[in-house]
């Protein structure tokens, strides 16, 4: 995975307006935003938010549309793979050991953003769009 240092200009500048876009609409939600870009040594949290008593573990997918009614129109959370909900699980679990292991729920939920030329023509919030039992496969079945 490149990093944003070597991703192209307008490509860093959509993801970081995305995840503010992101985080502007947990909040309308009444998340509290706890950490935004959270970098731990087994992977990277795009939003840590609460929402009641809740942890949660926000993945931010952006993509820039020309038109939102095409009906081939992509959808970002296509783009997430088994391997990067493995990272961000692993980051979460890692983020959570630097807490103390806190007795708390947690969750992971996607938020999928459509830029279209004039702005944010779509936001789509997942919530628990996937978890520890569906990316790690048990051992025996």
């Amino acid at each position: 995975m490149r990093s944003i240092r070597q991703m192209r200009p307008w490509t860093a500048r959509l993801g970081r307006a995305g995840e503010r876009a992101a985080a502007d609409m947990l909040r309308y939600r009444g998340f509290e935003i706890l950490l935004r870009n959270c970098r731990m040594p087994r992977g990277e949290i795009d939003i840590v938010a609460r929402d009641g008593f809740t942890l949660v573990f926000v993945e931010v997918k952006t993509l820039f549309a020309r038109n939102l009614s095409s009906p081939r129109a992509f959808r970002p959370r296509n783009n997430l793979s088994v391997r990067q909900k493995r990272r961000i699980i692993r980051g979460a679990l890692s983020y959570l050991r630097s807490l103390g292991r806190p007795n708390v729920r947690y969750r992971f939920d996607l938020v999928e953003i459509l830029y279209t030329p004039t702005g944010p023509g779509s936001v789509r919030h997942h919530i628990g769009a996937f978890g520890y039992e569906t990316v790690f496969k048990p051992a025996f079945s």
